[in-house]
């Protein structure tokens, strides 16, 4: 759904398309015919089109539709749902055009009583898009609203259900329903008290008071705002806007597991970024973005002074743990530390040598230091570190030893198909076929029936009994 949502951003008007008995236009092949093959009292059936109920159906509909309309601005798809939208009408109309031309040449339908065009406000899949955002159905607000006080652990099960369909719209949502989550544990008690109760009513305030969910534009600054509790972490992704203050696209959290909750609270603030940060992965991704986490004591360790630069205890104790000697410099004299502006200005040499992007240049700078036998070792810093040589275009220039193997064995076949004939049978021989079971009689009469394979044949032995057997040497013998 968010990636839907995102296609979407940006348009003032939106369309609703939905296919008619959307599996059932898809037709399907001969090889697909035969998988969906069903037993019926009056014999086997084979569908001729995509049937509902198979497991995979959707995501070859999915699949097959994004193939369809891939390429259209504005345009999303949730398998027989298609949203169009356009930031004026003349783009919509467009975009719409397109969608129906390339649906008309496919082939498929639309029900008419299900379409909806350039509407201001949208209500699709349990949302209300409009210009300005995304809200909550108010029909699906009212009936959380209006959910009964559950009394057993199935009745929650389906409130939770309904309650984290939304909970997008609601930060802490986790947090929050922390109680509620307990009364889910294997061989737990059923109990319904005070903290229970306010647990239950809590996301109906939060839900009722949500903050609209603006689009997501990738023009506009992205911050991630993190924090974790002793039962959750939670996360809400924003929108910087012009006016300096932030909008949020969207809140994520989730509860902690019994290993997770015995984390100290700089593991959990840890934590929290990295579940933000792939709850969010599709926004984030290749985009500059700043991440906020509310843990004081991460100032502390990271701050330096003038004179006593990584001095600090936390620092201090990642060295000890990786094996880094530590060797302090002069203020304002880098020639004590010669060896470090050496690399550095290597470096700058090598990057202003290079040309391309700054990742191809220094991608290029890193594998040639790396394969570069050093002055000192003899060797490359690769070879030394994994011991083995990384592969480069000069390893092209030396013998292919794959290339060789591959040349002696074709050398072998061709002697073995000059020296070597395929025993054949034609239906009627008389052979004797070769009885393991019986060492006194080693060998049994029969008569080849039928052909099964180029290597193989049905005999019908003299005691009435069928075998099937491969045509080698020591199988059988022509009468």
């Amino acid at each position: 759904m968010e990636e839907v949502h995102n296609k979407l951003a940006g348009g003032k008007t939106f369309t609703e398309l939905d296919l008619s008995h959307a599996y059932e236009q898809m037709v399907l092949d001969d090889a697909s015919k035969d998988v969906v093959t069903i037993n019926t009292h009056r014999g086997l059936y084979r569908y001729n089109r995509l049937p509902y109920g198979v497991s995979s159906a959707p995501g070859i509909f999915q699949r097959t539709m994004e193939s369809l309309l891939n390429g259209i601005p504005y345009t999303g798809i949730l398998l027989d749902n298609i949203l169009i939208s356009g930031p004026t009408d003349e783009e919509h109309l467009q975009n719409l055009e397109e969608v129906m031309k390339r649906l008309s040449e496919a082939g498929l339908r639309l029900k008419k009583s299900k379409c909806r065009f350039m509407q201001p406000t949208l209500e699709c899949l349990g949302y209300r898009i409009d210009e300005t955002g995304i809200y909550p159905v108010e029909a699906k607000v009212k009936a959380v609203q209006e959910a009964p006080t559950p009394t057993n652990v199935t009745e929650l099960k389906a409130y939770l259900g309904l309650l984290n369909f939304y909970g997008k719209f609601l930060p802490n949502l986790s947090t929050e329903l922390e109680p509620l989550y307990q009364l889910l544990r294997k061989n737990q008690r059923w109990k319904w008290n005070t903290e229970q109760i306010r647990a239950f009513e809590r996301p109906k305030t939060l839900l009722q008071s949500a903050t609209v969910l603006v689009h997501y534009d990738p023009n506009k600054k992205l911050t991630v705002s993190c924090d974790a509790s002793p039962y959750g972490v939670g996360a809400v992704l924003s929108h910087e806007m012009p006016d300096g203050s932030e909008r949020p696209i969207a809140f994520a959290s989730r509860t902690l597991t019994s290993a997770e909750k015995k984390y100290s609270q700089l593991d959990k603030e840890g934590l929290a970024m990295v579940f933000a940060v792939k709850k969010f992965h599709q926004f984030l991704y290749g985009r500059h973005y700043t991440i906020y986490t509310d843990h004081k004591p991460l100032l502390g360790i990271f701050k330096s002074a003038y004179d006593q630069r990584f001095r600090e205890q936390g620092i201090r104790g990642i060295h000890e743990k990786n094996g880094i000697r530590h060797v302090k410099s002069a203020p304002y004299h880098p020639s004590t530390n010669g060896l470090v502006e050496r690399a550095v200005q290597t470096f700058k040499k090598a990057m202003k040598k290079q040309s391309g992007t700054l990742q191809t240049r220094l991608s290029r700078f890193l594998f040639k230091y790396r394969t570069t036998p050093h002055t000192t070792t003899g060797i490359s810093p690769a070879e030394l570190r994994w011991g083995t040589k990384l592969r480069s275009h000069l390893t092209l220039l030396q013998p292919d030893v794959g290339k060789t193997v591959r040349y002696a064995q074709h050398k072998q076949k061709r002697h073995c198909d000059e020296h070597v004939r395929q025993r054949s049978v034609s239906i009627g021989d008389d052979v004797f076929v070769r009885n393991y079971s019986n060492p006194k009689f080693p060998w049994t009469a029969g008569k080849v029936v039928e052909s099964t394979g180029p290597i193989s044949a049905k005999v019908a032995l003299d005691d009435g009994k069928m075998r099937k057997l491969k045509l080698f040497i020591d199988t059988f013998l022509r009468n």
